[in-house]
C-alpha cells in the first residue's frame, strides 16, 4: 500500500480543483478583515486539509489512478512535471499535523493530598530613594539614605558608569542585609560581585554611639610580672571576647565598627591597664586584643556573606528542580522601572509647595528601581500572608520608598504548583482569563489598561500571538502570526472540540469568544499553547509585547521539571529557564501587604476553578461569567461568582478605593491622593498596610461607616 504522504501527489487535472483551490481560499482568509465571517481559525483548518494525506483530495487521486489504468506508482506520475504539483506537505513541512491521542490531563498529584500545594512567588517593584543630590529634601523622615553614595556623581556621562555599578551592588546588598537582619531569610542573586569585604559593611549606618560604648567598657585584669608575650596575648584575647559579648548583649553590631573606633577601643584598653608597671606588657595585651576584636568583626562579616549566599527560607515550598534564587528572598534591579517608570514621574504629577519650588522630585534624589522577590510560598497558607506583611513592613520601615504612582511600577505574582500543571488545567486558565480579563482589570488602577502599558501587559484577546493571528487588521501580521495557530489532525481536532464542549457551553459565547476559546482547546502541547499566548508584535514599539499573564511553562501534556531543559533543546534561551508558573502582571506596584494579599485571594479562587472544580462546575462558571461580563456592575458580580471572600470584596469597593472616570463612566481602583503626590510626604508610611496613612487601615472591618 502506498504511503499516505506520497499519495498526496495528484494529477494536474484534479489538483487544480483541489489543493490549489484550498491554497487560494487560505490566502483569501489571510487577506480578509478581522471581522470577516471567514476566520483565521477556519483558515487553519483549511491548512490542515492541505497538509493531511487523508483528505477528500487524496481519495480523489486514487479514483483517477484507477481510471487511467495506473497502479498507483508515484514515479510514473512524476515523469511529466507539467502535470504534477509536489507534495503540499513540503509547503509547510515543519508544521505537519500529527494526531495526538494522549489525554490532556495526566495526573499531577493526588488531589487533596499533602503534595497538592498551589504556590506563589511575589515580585515587589518599587522606586527607592538611595541618596540626595545635595541637601536632604526630607530630613524629618528619618529613614535611611546613603551618605557614602552622596559623594559620587550620578549623571548620564559615561564616566559615571562605575558609580552606578557601585550603587547597584551596594544597594542590593543593603536591601538583602536589612531583610536578613530583621529575620527574613534572604540571599544574594547569582552574579552579584563585591570587590572586597568593605563593600559589605554598612559604613554610613552609624547608629551606635561607639565612643560612649567604648568608654563605658571596663577592664579588670590583674598584673602578673611572670607572664610573657603568649600569656599576655591570652589576656588580650579574653578581653576582646568580653567586649564582643558586651556588644552582643547590648545590641551593638561589631560589623558597624569603623577603623577609628577600633583604634579607640585599643586606647581604652591601654587606659584601663595604665597602672601596670610594664608598658611592654600593656602593649602586648592591647595588640592581641585589637587582633582578636578585628577577627570577631571579620568572622561576623564572613558569616553574613555565607548566609546571604546559602540561605534558604524554611517556609519555601520544595519544588523539584527549583533554583536557589526562589528558595529565599532576593533582590534585583528592575530596568523597566528605571527607564519608562522613572521618566513618567514628571513634576506636574506632584503637589509642590512654594518653599520647595526649586526641588524637582526625580532630580532631588538618586533613585534605584528595586525588585524584591519572595521564595516559592504556599498560596493557601495563612502564614504566607503574614510573611508578605513582614517583608513589606521591614522594607517600608527602613527605606524611603515612593508612594504608588501610575505607570511607575508593578506587582507581579507567579502562580504555580509543587508538581506543575497539565495541559487541561492550562486550557482552563486561558479560557477563564480570556473571558474575564477586560472586567478584572478594573480591580486595579486605570493606567493598567492604557495603551502605554500594552507592551508590558497585552491582553489575551488582543495582544497575544494567537489574537493577532486571528484578528490583526493587517494581513502581513496575520500571516506572520499564523505560525502560532493550533495544528491538529482531523481526529485530534474532533476529540479536542468534544472536550471543549464538555467544559464550555458554546451557545453562551459570542462568535469572537467562540473562535478564540476553540483555538485554545485545539492545542495538543503545552509548548504550543504557551507560545500562542505570548505577546504578539507591537508596531508602535517595534518589538514583542509581554502578555498580561506570561505562561512561563513548557512540556507536552504535563509541564517539565522547572529549569530542566538544556538550551540546545529549547526554542529559545528563556524556555530553558522556565519556572513552570503563570506570571500575572496586571497589578500596579505597591508595598501595601493588605492590598497584595487581597489580590492573591482573588487569584486563588481562579486557581480553584482551574485545578480543582469538576467539569460540570467549571462549565457552569463559564456560562455564568458570559452573562456577568455584559452587566454594568460586572466586577461586583464577577467577584461574587468566583466566591471571593467578603473582606476582599469590601476592600476593593471601599469609597476611597474607587474612582469613576468622568469620560467613560468606568470605575477603577484609586488612592486617596488621586495620583497627585504630595511632595512634602512622597514616601509610603512606616507600616505594612495602607501606603498613605494608618487612618486607612482596618476600614474594611468598619461596618458602621461602610455597611
Amino acid at each position: 500500500m502506498s504511503n499516505p504522504r506520497q499519495r498526496t501527489l495528484k494529477s494536474s487535472r484534479h489538483w487544480a480543483r483541489g489543493p490549489h483551490d484550498l491554497r487560494a481560499l487560505y490566502a483569501n482568509h489571510l487577506q480578509e478583515p478581522p471581522d470577516s465571517p471567514s476566520s483565521m481559525l477556519e483558515a487553519s483548518s483549511i491548512l490542515m486539509s492541505i497538509r493531511s494525506g487523508t483528505s477528500e483530495w487524496s481519495h480523489q487521486v486514487d479514483v483517477d489512478h484507477s481510471r487511467n489504468g495506473s497502479d498507483g506508482d508515484d514515479d510514473a506520475l512524476m515523469q511529466d512535471s507539467d502535470d504534477i504539483v509536489m507534495d503540499p506537505l513540503a509547503y509547510l513541512e515543519d508544521h505537519s499535523a500529527e494526531e495526538d491521542d494522549s489525554p490532556d490531563n495526566p495526573p499531577v498529584c493526588v488531589t487533596g493530598s499533602d503534595e497538592d500545594i498551589d504556590t506563589i512567588v511575589a515580585e515587589l517593584e518599587f522606586p527607592l530613594a538611595v541618596t540626595s543630590r545635595s541637601e536632604d529634601p526630607h530630613p524629618e523622615d528619618g529613614r535611611w539614605i546613603s551618605e557614602r553614595l552622596q559623594e559620587l556623581s550620578f549623571t548620564e556621562d559615561d564616566d559615571d558608569e562605575d558609580n552606578y555599578k557601585e550603587m547597584f551592588t551596594y544597594i542590593l546588598r543593603r536591601i538583602l542585609k536589612v531583610l536578613q537582619r530583621n529575620g527574613i531569610p534572604a540571599h544574594e542573586p547569582e552574579g552579584l560581585e563585591v570587590p572586597d569585604e568593605q563593600d559589605s559593611e554598612f559604613g554610613d549606618e552609624q547608629q551606635v554611639d561607639w565612643p560612649t560604648v567604648i568608654n563605658e567598657f571596663i577592664v579588670q585584669a590583674v598584673y602578673d610580672p611572670q607572664r610573657g608575650a603568649y600569656e599576655n596575648g591570652e589576656v588580650g584575647y579574653n578581653i576582646a571576647n568580653q567586649f564582643a559579648l558586651y556588644c552582643r548583649n547590648n545590641g551593638y553590631d561589631l560589623r558597624a565598627m569603623s577603623d577609628d573606633h577600633m583604634d579607640a577601643a585599643y586606647n581604652r584598653i591601654a587606659q584601663c591597664l595604665a597602672e601596670w608597671p610594664n608598658q611592654t606588657h600593656i602593649n602586648q595585651v592591647c595588640t592581641y586584643f585589637s587582633f582578636k576584636l578585628s577577627s570577631h568583626k571579620e568572622e561576623l562579616l564572613k558569616l553574613e556573606t555565607r548566609v546571604l549566599e546559602r540561605t534558604e527560607d524554611p517556609d519555601h515550598v520544595p519544588v523539584v528542580g527549583l533554583v536557589d534564587r526562589y528558595k529565599a528572598w532576593t533582590a534585583v534591579q528592575d530596568y523597566r522601572v528605571a527607564g519608562d517608570g522613572f521618566s513618567s514621574m514628571t513634576p506636574n504629577r506632584y503637589s509642590i509647595t512654594p518653599e520647595r519650588g526649586d526641588q524637582i522630585p526625580m532630580k532631588a534624589y538618586v533613585w534605584f528601581a528595586a525588585e524584591v522577590v519572595s521564595p516559592v510560598l504556599a498560596a493557601a497558607s495563612e502564614k504566607t500572608a503574614r510573611i508578605i506583611e513582614n517583608a513589606c513592613r521591614v522594607l517600608r520601615s527602613n527605606f524611603r520608598i515612593h508612594k504608588p504612582m501610575e505607570y511607575s511600577s508593578g506587582f507581579h505574582v507567579h502562580l504555580g504548583h509543587k508538581h506543575g500543571w497539565n495541559l487541561l488545567q492550562l486550557k482552563r486558565f486561558a479560557t477563564l482569563w480570556f473571558l474575564i480579563e477586560r472586567v478584572l482589570i478594573h480591580i486595579h488602577r486605570k493606567d493598567r489598561e492604557s495603551e502605554y502599558m500594552d507592551i508590558w501587559m497585552a491582553k489575551f484577546g488582543e495582544g497575544t500571538a494567537l489574537a493577532q493571528a486571528l484578528w490583526h487588521p493587517e494581513a502581513e501580521t496575520r500571516r506572520s502570526m499564523s505560525y502560532y495557530l493550533p495544528k491538529t489532525g482531523p481526529r485530534t481536532r474532533q476529540r479536542n472540540e468534544e472536550e471543549m464542549e464538555r467544559h464550555v457551553s458554546r451557545g453562551n459565547l459570542t462568535a469572537r469568544q467562540d473562535e478564540f476559546v476553540r483555538a485554545i482547546w485545539l492545542y495538543t502541547k503545552i509548548d504550543d499553547l504557551a507560545e500562542a499566548m505570548r505577546g504578539g508584535h507591537s508596531q508602535e514599539h517595534g518589538g514583542l509585547m509581554r502578555a498580561a499573564v506570561r505562561m512561563r511553562v513548557s512540556g507536552h501534556k504535563k509541564t517539565d521539571i522547572p529549569n530542566s531543559r538544556d538550551d540546545a533543546n529549547a526554542s529559545d534561551a528563556s524556555k530553558a529557564r522556565n519556572a513552570q508558573t503563570l506570571e500575572v502582571r496586571t497589578m500596579h506596584g505597591t508595598l501595601d501587604a493588605d492590598h497584595i494579599n487581597y489580590w492573591i485571594s482573588i487569584l486563588r479562587r481562579i486557581l480553584y476553578y482551574v485545578r480543582r472544580a469538576s467539569r460540570e462546575e467549571f462549565k457552569a462558571m463559564v456560562s455564568n461569567i458570559c452573562v456577568c461580563i455584559t452587566q454594568t456592575d460586572h466586577l461586583r458580580q464577577l467577584l461574587q461568582l468566583l466566591q471571593v471572600p467578603d473582606a476582599t470584596r469590601r476592600y476593593f469597593f471601599l469609597p476611597h478605593n474607587r474612582d469613576r472616570d468622568p469620560k467613560t463612566g468606568e470605575e477603577w481602583f484609586t488612592y486617596p491622593d488621586k495620583d497627585w503626590i504630595d511632595w512634602n510626604q512622597p514616601f509610603m508610611v512606616n507600616t505594612h498596610g495602607a501606603t498613605h496613612g494608618v487612618q486607612y487601615d482596618n476600614l474594611v472591618n468598619d461596618y458602621t461607616q461602610f455597611p
